[in-house]
C-alpha cells in the first residue's frame, strides 16, 4: 500500500477527503461526502461529490468522563432538560446503553457507576448511571443550610458536599460527609477535598494559595505545597508521587512527599493533566482558543511532542484509555478517538438527542443504531434533486471496519481492507 501523505507526521489533521462528515446542531446544516476509493494511490483523485444533509436530529455535545478496565467509556452530554449518559464499548465502537437523567451531571464514580446530583441547594442525590434510577436522597439539615459543590470520595464510599448557613459568614462554611451507599450523614468537617491520592488515605485541600495534603478523615497536615499563585487546576499523578498545579502563568510540578517544586512548564494552557504513563499533557491556547495538545517530561519540564491544528477537541478535560493508547476529546463534531502514538484520528462517535448513535471512521465507514440515518436526506451539490441517506448504507455501514480500526488503531489500514472480505453491509443480524 502506498504511503499516506500524512503518515509519520507529528501533526494531526483531519483527512483531506472524508467519506462522511456530519456537522449538525444550531450552527446549521452539515455536509455528506462520498469518496468511493479513499485509499487510491497515485495522482490526486478528483474532488469527492458533496452532499448537503437535510432534516438532521441535533447531536449532543459529549464530554468523556473516564474508562473502565474492560474498555467501557462513559461520556456525558446535555440533553436539554437533563443529562444524557452514554456507555460505549470502545473496542467495537458501539453504544451499550444510553441513560437520560433528569438533572445536570455533578460527579461520577466510575467504579460503582453512580452519578451525583448537586443541582438542588437543599438536597443531595445519588443515581444509578446504568438504569437512571435514584439510589438515595439526603436533605439539608435545616432550611438555613444551603449546599453547593459536591464530589465522591475514593470508590464512591463517601460523598462530600460544601454547605453554608444562609445568614452566616464565610467562617460558617462546612463540609457535610455522607455514606456513599446509604446517604446517611456521618460527620461534618472543615475542609473540602480537591483531589484524592491513589491510596485514598490522603487528599489535597486548598487553603488560600497554599495546597495542603491532609490525612483522611482526621485532617492532619502531611505536607504543604505553595505555588505562590492561585491554583486554577490541581492534578495528582497516577502513582501519587507528584502534584501538578496549573496557574494563570504556567504549570508547576511538585513532589508530593516534600512539597518541593520539581519542574516548571512555561505555558499558559486551558488544561493540564497527567497521561497514564506519567507525563504532563497541556491544552495550550493561541489568540484565546485551543491551539495544541503538548506532552512534557515532568522531571525537566521539557516539551516532547504535540498534537496540533486539526484534532483538538474543546477545552474540557481529556480522557485516556487505561493502556494510554487512545486520547478521547469532546468536540463539536463528536467524541474524537485519537491514536496517541500515530497522532491520527481513528474514529468519531456521535450521539443524537433521539438517543440514536453512530461511530464513523475518517473514511466514512460507520457502525450505528438501527435507523440512525433513515429519514435523513442529502442533496448533491450542483445537482437537482434529493436522495435519501440510506442510499449509501450498503457501501458505508460497516461495523466490522469500525471495529478493525479501533482494534488496530489504524483507520486507513482498516479502510484499505474493507473490500476484501465484504461487498456490502456488515451489520450483524
Amino acid at each position: 500500500m502506498a504511503n499516506h501523505p500524512l503518515r509519520g507526521s507529528s501533526v494531526v489533521r483531519r483527512a483531506p477527503i472524508l467519506s462522511v462528515i456530519l456537522v449538525t446542531g444550531t450552527a446549521g446544516c452539515g455536509l455528506f461526502q462520498v469518496n468511493h476509493n479513499p485509499m487510491q494511490p497515485g495522482p490526486a483523485a478528483p474532488a469527492a461529490p458533496t452532499y448537503e444533509v437535510l432534516s438532521l436530529v441535533e447531536r449532543v455535545f459529549q464530554t468523556p468522563l473516564g474508562m473502565q478496565p474492560d474498555g467501557t467509556l462513559l461520556s456525558v452530554g446535555d440533553a436539554g432538560r437533563g443529562t444524557l449518559l452514554v456507555s460505549w464499548d470502545l473496542d467495537a465502537g458501539r453504544v451499550r446503553t444510553v441513560t437520560t437523567l433528569p438533572f445536570y451531571y455533578s460527579d461520577l464514580d466510575l467504579s460503582s457507576q453512580r452519578v451525583l446530583d448537586c443541582s438542588n441547594s437543599s438536597r443531595t442525590m445519588v443515581w444509578d448511571a446504568r438504569t437512571g434510577k435514584e439510589i438515595w436522597t439526603a436533605k439539608s439539615a435545616s432550611s438555613e443550610e444551603l449546599a453547593s459543590e459536591c464530589r465522591f470520595g475514593p470508590g464512591g464510599r463517601e460523598v462530600y458536599r460544601a454547605v453554608v448557613l444562609l445568614h452566616g459568614s464565610d467562617r460558617d462554611r462546612k463540609v457535610a460527609v455522607f455514606d456513599g451507599a446509604t446517604g446517611h450523614r456521618s460527620r461534618t468537617q472543615d475542609w473540602m477535598p480537591m483531589e484524592f491520592f491513589p491510596d485514598g488515605k490522603t487528599a489535597l485541600v486548598a487553603d488560600g494559595k497554599v495546597l495542603k495534603r491532609l490525612e483522611v478523615p482526621d485532617g492532619k497536615v502531611v505536607v504543604e505545597i505553595d505555588p505562590f499563585l492561585p491554583a486554577r487546576e490541581v492534578r495528582i499523578s497516577p502513582d501519587g508521587s507528584r502534584v501538578l498545579v496549573r496557574t494563570d502563568r504556567d504549570v508547576r510540578v511538585f513532589d508530593a512527599q516534600s512539597g518541593r517544586e520539581v519542574s516548571r512548564i512555561e505555558a499558559s494552557p486551558f488544561r493540564a493533566v497527567w497521561t497514564p504513563d506519567g507525563r504532563v499533557m497541556t491544552g495550550d491556547r493561541s489568540t484565546g482558543s485551543l491551539s495544541s495538545w503538548n506532552r512534557y517530561d515532568p522531571a525537566t519540564g521539557r516539551a516532547q511532542d504535540s498534537i496540533e491544528a486539526g484534532i483538538l477537541g474543546r477545552w474540557e478535560v481529556p480522557c485516556f484509555s487505561p493502556d494510554g493508547r487512545y486520547l478521547l476529546l469532546g468536540d463539536e463534531e463528536g467524541l474524537l478517538i485519537v491514536n496517541l502514538e500515530s497522532k491520527r484520528l481513528v474514529a468519531t462517535a456521535w450521539v443524537f438527542k433521539d438517543a440514536t448513535w453512530a461511530t464513523v471512521t475518517p473514511q466514512g465507514f460507520y457502525a450505528g443504531a438501527d435507523h440512525v440515518f433513515e429519514n435523513r436526506s442529502v442533496r448533491q451539490a450542483n445537482v437537482v434533486g434529493v436522495k435519501p441517506m440510506y442510499s449509501f448504507r450498503q457501501q458505508l455501514e460497516r461495523p466490522d471496519v469500525v471495529a478493525a480500526a479501533l482494534h488496530t488503531g489504524n483507520a486507513e489500514a482498516a479502510a484499505a481492507g474493507a473490500g476484501k472480505d465484504h461487498g456490502g453491509s456488515a451489520r450483524p443480524q
